[in-house]
C-alpha cells in the first residue's frame, strides 16, 4: 500500500473483502476431474456436426435466397426474410434425384430463376413467382450426359439471357421474360466450339451492351450490342489478344479487360467493341512478363485492381479507362512484396482492402485514389503478424469482413471507412478458433452470415446490428456426418481447398471445394494410385501447382488449378522418372520457382501458372543449380550448385545475374550440402558440411564474409548437427549432437557467443531430443520429446537453459506427445495430448513447468486410449472429441477450473480509460488490476457482471459485462491511474471462481452521459 505522501506511482488500494466474497459466491465446487459428454452425435473426425454450408447468396426485396446442402437431398435452394420461420426450402424440382444448383437471377417483378443438374431431367431452368417456392419448369435438355446446367444467368433489359446446351448442338445464347413462351434460344454464337460448357468463361452487361468472352481456344471477345443486333467478334479471327477478364466500361462505354499477348503477357487492354479499337491500355510489367492484373473494384469513373511489376511486387493499381490515368497508387509493401491481396470492395468514396504492410502485417487498408491518403485503418492484430481480413461486403452503410485479432479468432468486424468505427461485432464462437464467418447477404431482420459455432457447423444465421445479436436461420443439416479417412487435404488456398479421396482397391483422385457441395468438383487431374503419389509443389496468387507422379506409360505431369475445372490445365511434362524434392517450391514475385526435370536433366523452373509462362530460369549457365528453400528479406535462399563447386548455399534476387553462391564452405567440388534454412532476424541459419568440422549448424547475411560456422558442435569431422530447428522470436532453437551427450536441444541469436546449448535433457550418448515429434510452439515456449532408450518424454524451452523444463517427472517417463497444443490461461498454461501406459492416450495439462504439468481427465479408464482432439476454449470450459469406450468418439466439455488455470485478460473495446492486470488470479496469490488513461483525480467504480456482453452499446461507448452490478468506488491519481491490489484468500473453493469487471469514470463538466469513460471488460477466473 502506497504511504499518503508516496508521489511515486498511483495510489494502491487492496479491494480483497468485497472482491473475494464475489469471488466465493461465483465459485462452482470442485468437480471430478472428468469430462462431461455434451451430446452423442455420433461423431467421427473432427467434425462435430454436418454443416450445409449455405451460399451463394441473393437478395432483394427484403429477403435472401441461397443454396445449402442437407441430408438425404443434395444441395438445394432456400429463401429466408431473415427469421427461423421464415426461411423455407423451395421444393424439389427433381423428387428422388440429386439436384445440383449452379446459378439464379431475379426478374424485375420479383419471378427468381434458378438453374440446375439433375440425372433425371438434365441441365434446366426453373421458375418461381414472387411470394412462392414452387418451380415451374422453364427449359430442359432431357437426361443427356454430357449436357450442363444453364449457365451465366445475367440480367439485361428485364429479361434473363443465359448459356445452355442441349449436347448436341454446343454453347447457345438463350433469352427467358420468366414464361415458358417466352424462354426461346436467340443464337448460336458465332465461331465457339460446340463442346459444352467450357467454351463461354464469362458473360458480362454493360451499358454498351452484352459482352462474351470466349472460355477456350483462342479465347476472343464478342459483343451483342443490343438485344435485336447480331452478336460479333471483336478481337481479330487469328486470337492474337486473348481475353481473359472481363471488367467493365468506362464513362465512353468502351470495355476494360484483361488480355494477353505474346509479346505482352497480361496486361490491361480496352476496346470500344471494334477489332480496331482494341489496344493496349498500359503495359504495366513491360516486355513480354505479366503483370497479371486483377479487379478489385468498379466505379461509374474508375477502377481499382491490383498488378505485379518486378521493383515493386503486387501492388494497388487505379485507372479512368486512358493510359495516363492508370498508375499506381502507393507500394505499400516497399520492394517485390506483396502489398495488396484480392479481398476488397468499393465503399465511401474509395476502397476498403486488405493491404500488407510489413510493420503491421495483413490488415484493413482504405485509400481514396491517392499514395497520401491510402492508410491503416486499424492494427486488429497488433505487430507483424496481421489478423488477415477477408470476405469484405458493403451491405447497408458498412463493410463487413471478417478477422483474426489474436484472442477470439476469426469473428465478424465492420467499418465505416474510419479507425474508431472499425469494430469487432460479435464473438459467435468462444475461443481463438472462431466462427468463420462470412457477410453475404441483407435481410429484414439484419445481416445474413454464414457461421459456425463450433456446434451446428457451417449454417445461415443473421446478426442485427443494433442489438448486436445473432440468431440461427436453422440447423438444415442435422445429421451427423461420418468424416472417414478417405479424404485428405494437401492444401488450403486463398478461394479453395484441393483434397484427395481415396476409394480403397481403387484410385485417388484430386478434389477441389470451396465449401459448398456445387463447388466441390473433381477436377481432371490423372488419377493416382494413393495419396501420397499427388504432390503440391506450390502457391501462386491465383491457385496451385501439382505434380502427379508417372503412372505406368504416363509420364509425370505438372498441372494448374484454381479451383475449378476450366482452370485446370497442363503446364509441362516432365521425365519418366519422378523428380526428387518437388514439394520445395517457394512463391517469389509472383511466380513458383522449383525444381524440375523434363527429360532434358534436373533444373531449376519458374512458372506462373500457364504452359507458355512455365521455364526453365533463363540465363543460367550449362551445369549451375539452385534449389530455392525459403524466401526471407525479399530474396530466395537455397542450395545451388555450378560446375566447378559442388552443393552450397547460394542466394537470388530472382534474376541470373543476382543469383550466386553464398560461401564455399566445402572448397572445390565437395557438398556442403547446406539445408534447413530457417529465418534469425535479417540473417539465416542453415545447416552445412565442412571436411574439418562434419555437417553443423551455420548462419549467413547473404554475404561470404557474413557466412560462418556458429559451433563446432562434435569436434572434428564428425556430424554434430541435428534434424530439428525452429525459429523462437530473435532466436533459432535447433538440435544438435555432441558424442557425450547424444542430441540435444541448443539456441542461438546468430553469435558464436550466443550459440550454446539448452541442457543435457537425458544424460547419456544415445539419449536427447526425439526427432519425430518435431519441435511444437506452445505460446512462447516450443515443446520437444527426449528419448531416453525406447520411451519419451515431454520438455519445454524458452530458449534459455534455465528455461528447458521436463513436465514429465519420472514415474511417467513413458507419456509421449501426441497432439497439437493450445494454450487455455493467460498464466502461460496449456493442453496437449499425450500418452502413457497407465491412462492410455489423454488429455494433459502444463504452466510450463515439472509440478505443473499433469494429466487431466481420463475418458476412458483405464490404459484404453480416449483419444481427445480437436479442443477449443469455449467461456469457463473446453471443449473436445473423446471416446469414452461407450459412445465412440463425441463432444464433450470440461470446466478450465478442472485444468487450474487462471484468467485475467482484457476483452471488447473501451473509451478513454483503460483496465489491465499484472499478474494473474491465483489461490492463496495477489494480482493487481491497473486502470489507465482516465480524468485525472476524478471519481471511479468498478462494476461486475456474471458474464461478457461484448459491443453492448452504451453511452457512447460499451458495456462488456452481462447486468452490471456495482462493486465500490475509487479515486485516480493526478495522471489518471489507479492499481487495485487483490489478494485471493486461500480458499481452494475458490478455485474456478469467474468474474467479469469493468471501470466506469466520470469525467467533470459537461453532460452528465457525454461525461462518462468506459474501460474494456476484465475477465477474472482464479486458478491455482
Amino acid at each position: 500500500m502506497s504511504c499518503p505522501n508516496d508521489r511515486s506511482g498511483p495510489p494502491r488500494r487492496t479491494v480483497t473483502p468485497l472482491l473475494a466474497l464475489l469471488l466465493a459466491t461465483s465459485a462452482t465446487a470442485q468437480a471430478p476431474r472428468s469430462p462431461t459428454l455434451l451430446v452423442d452425435l455420433d461423431l467421427s473426425g473432427n467434425v462435430p456436426t454436418r454443416s450445409s454450408m449455405p451460399g451463394p447468396v441473393r437478395s432483394s426485396h427484403g429477403r435472401s435466397w441461397f443454396t445449402a446442402s442437407t441430408p438425404g437431398r443434395s444441395r438445394e435452394l432456400w429463401i429466408t426474410d431473415g427469421t427461423p420461420a421464415g426461411t423455407l426450402r423451395f421444393d424439389d424440382p427433381s423428387p428422388g434425384e440429386p439436384a445440383f444448383y449452379s446459378d439464379s437471377v431475379e426478374l424485375p417483378d420479383g419471378t427468381l430463376l434458378a438453374s440446375c443438374w439433375s440425372s433425371a431431367v438434365g441441365g434446366a431452368l426453373y421458375a418461381a413467382a414472387p411470394g412462392t417456392s414452387r418451380w415451374t419448369l422453364l427449359y430442359d435438355t432431357g437426361p443427356i450426359a454430357d449436357s450442363f446446367a444453364p449457365q451465366h444467368l445475367v440480367l439485361w433489359n428485364g429479361e434473363c439471357w443465359f448459356l445452355a446446351d442441349d449436347g448436341s448442338d454446343g454453347s447457345e445464347l438463350w433469352r427467358t421474360d420468366g414464361t415458358v413462351a417466352g424462354t426461346r434460344v436467340v443464337e448460336d454464337l458465332p465461331g465457339l466450339s460446340n463442346d459444352g460448357w467450357t467454351a463461354v468463361s464469362e458473360m458480362l452487361v454493360t451499358p454498351s451492351g452484352l459482352w462474351i468472352a470466349e472460355g477456350r481456344g483462342t479465347y476472343r471477345l464478342f459483343r451483342k450490342a443490343s438485344p435485336h443486333i447480331a452478336t460479333v467478334a471483336v478481337s481479330d479471327p487469328t486470337g492474337s489478344v486473348q481475353a481473359r477478364a472481363l471488367w467493365g466500361t468506362t464513362g465512353n462505354g468502351s470495355l476494360l479487360f484483361v488480355g494477353r499477348t505474346v509479346a505482352q503477357g497480361d496486361e490491361v487492354w480496352i476496346t470500344d467493341g471494334t477489332t480496331a479499337g482494341t489496344v493496349l491500355l498500359a503495359d504495366i510489367q513491360p516486355g513480354a512478363s505479366s503483370a497479371t492484373p486483377r479487379l478489385l473494384a468498379a466505379e461509374p469513373q474508375r477502377m481499382w485492381f491490383y498488378a505485379s511489376t518486378f521493383p515493386t511486387g503486387r501492388e494497388l493499381w487505379i485507372t479512368d479507362g486512358t493510359t495516363g490515368g492508370t498508375r499506381q497508387v502507393r507500394d505499400l509493401w516497399p520492394g517485390t512484396g506483396a502489398g495488396v491481396g484480392w479481398h476488397a470492395v468499393q465503399a465511401f468514396g474509395g476502397l476498403v482492402f486488405a493491404g500488407t504492410d510489413p510493420n503491421v502485417g495483413t490488415e484493413v487498408f482504405f485509400s481514396d485514389g491517392t499514395a497520401a491518403n491510402t492508410r491503416l485503418l486499424v492494427d486488429i492484430l497488433p505487430g507483424v503478424g496481421g489478423s488477415e481480413p477477408s470476405g469484405f461486403a458493403l451491405l447497408g452503410n458498412r463493410v463487413w469482413f471478417q478477422a483474426d485479432d489474436g484472442r477470439f479468432g476469426r469473428e465478424l468486424w465492420s467499418t465505416d471507412g474510419t479507425s474508431a468505427g472499425t469494430r469487432r461485432e460479435i464473438d459467435l464462437r468462444t475461443g481463438p478458433e472462431g466462427s468463420d464467418p462470412h457477410a453475404i447477404g441483407e435481410t429484414a431482420g439484419g445481416i445474413l452470415l454464414r457461421a459456425d459455432d463450433g456446434l451446428t457447423g457451417a449454417e445461415p444465421w443473421v446478426y442485427d446490428p443494433v442489438t448486436g445479436t445473432a440468431q440461427p436461420l436453422g440447423n438444415l443439416a442435422p445429421d451427423p456426418v461420418n468424416a472417414g479417412g478417405g479424404a485428405h487435404l494437401l492444401i488450403a488456398h486463398e478461394t479453395f481447398a484441393l483434397f484427395v479421396t481415396y476409394r480403397a482397391f481403387a484410385r485417388a483422385e484430386c478434389v477441389a471445394t470451396r465449401g459448398t457441395l456445387a463447388s466441390t468438383l473433381l477436377l481432371p487431374i490423372t488419377p493416382q494410385r494413393s495419396p501420397s503419389e499427388l504432390w503440391v509443389l506450390g502457391a501462386l496468387p491465383t491457385g496451385l501447382v501439382v505434380q502427379t507422379m508417372p503412372q505406368s506409360a504416363n509420364p509425370p505431369e505438372l498441372r494448374f488449378t484454381d479451383g475449378t475445372v476450366a482452370g485446370t490445365r497442363l503446364i509441362a511434362t516432365g521425365s519418366a522418372l519422378a523428380p526428387r524434392g518437388t514439394r520445395t517450391g517457394v512463391q517469389f514475385q509472383g511466380r513458383l520457382w522449383f525444381r524440375w526435370d523434363d527429360g532434358s536433366g534436373e533444373a531449376l523452373w519458374i512458372t506462373d501458372g500457364t504452359a507458355s509462362g512455365t521455364t526453365r530460369t533463363p540465363g543460367f549457365p550449362t551445369g549451375t543449380t539452385f534449389r530455392p528453400a525459403l524466401v526471407h528479406d525479399d530474396r530466395m535462399w537455397g542450395t545451388g550448385q555450378d560446375a566447378a563447386h559442388g552443393r552450397e548455399p547460394w542466394i537470388s534476387d530472382g534474376t541470373a545475374a543476382g543469383t550466386r553462391r553464398i560461401a564455399d564452405i566445402a572448397a572445390g567440388m565437395a557438398d556442403s550440402d547446406a539445408w534447413a534454412f530457417t529465418p534469425l532476424g535479417r540473417r539465416v541459419f542453415f545447416r552445412a558440411s565442412a571436411p574439418a568440422t562434419g555437417q553443423e549448424p551455420w548462419v549467413t547475411d547473404g554475404t561470404t564474409a557474413g557466412t560462418y560456422l556458429l559451433a563446432d558442435v562434435s569436434p572434428g569431422p564428425s556430424d554434430g548437427s541435428g534434424r530439428l530447428q525452429a525459429s523462437l522470436g530473435d532466436r533459432v532453437v535447433f538440435s544438435a549432437s555432441h558424442p557425450s551427450t547424444g542430441e540435444e536441444p541448443w539456441v542461438t541469436d546468430g553469435t558464436v557467443a550466443g550459440t550454446r546449448p539448452l541442457g543435457d535433457a537425458v544424460p547419456g550418448p544415445d539419449r536427447g531430443i526425439e526427432s519425430s515429434g518435431g519441435l511444437r510452439r506452445a505460446g512462447d515456449r516450443l515443446l520437444f520429446i527426449s528419448q531416453p532408450g525406447i520411451e519419451d518424454t515431454v520438455w519445454a524451452t524458452d530458449g534459455t537453459p534455465a528455461g528447458t523444463v521436463r513436465l514429465l517427472d519420472d514415474a511417467s517417463l513413458g507419456a509421449r506427445i501426441l497432439g497439437g497444443v493450445l494454450p487455455v490461461g493467460d498464466d502461460g498454461s496449456f493442453v496437449f495430448t499425450a500418452d502413457d501406459p497407465t491412462h492410455g492416450r489423454e488429455l494433459w495439462a502444463s504452466d510450463g513447468t515439472l509440478a505443473g504439468t499433469r494429466i487431466v481427465t481420463d475418458s476412458w479408464a483405464g490404459p484404453a486410449a480416449g483419444n481427445p482432439s480437436g479442443y477449443v476454449r469455449f467461456g469457463d470450459g473446453l471443449l473436445f472429441q473423446a471416446d469414452d469406450g461407450s459412445t465412440g468418439e463425441e463432444l464433450h466439455r470440461l470446466p478450465l477450473a478442472d485444468f487450474g488455470v487462471a484468467v485475467a485478460h482484457t476483452y471488447g473495446r473501451g473509451c478513454g480509460a483503460h483496465i489491465s492486470a499484472d499478474g494473474t488470479p491465483g489461490v492463496g496469490s495477489s494480482f493487481t488490476i491497473r486502470i489507465d488513461a482516465t480524468p485525472p483525480g476524478g471519481a471511479a467504480g468498478l462494476v461486475v457482471g456474471s458474464g461478457p456482453a461484448v459491443d453492448v452499446r452504451g453511452p457512447g461507448c460499451e458495456i462488456n459485462v452481462q447486468s452490471p452490478t456495482a462493486l465500490g468506488n475509487y479515486a485516480t491519481d493526478a495522471q489518471g491511474a489507479a492499481r487495485l491490489t487483490v489478494a485471493v484468500p486461500n480458499d481452494p473453493a475458490l478455485l474456478g471462481a469467474h468474474l467479469h469487471l469493468q471501470s466506469v469514470h466520470l469525467r467533470t463538466g459537461g453532460p452528465l452521459f457525454g461525461s462518462l469513460e468506459l474501460t474494456e471488460g476484465l475477465e477474472l477466473l482464479v486458478g491455482d
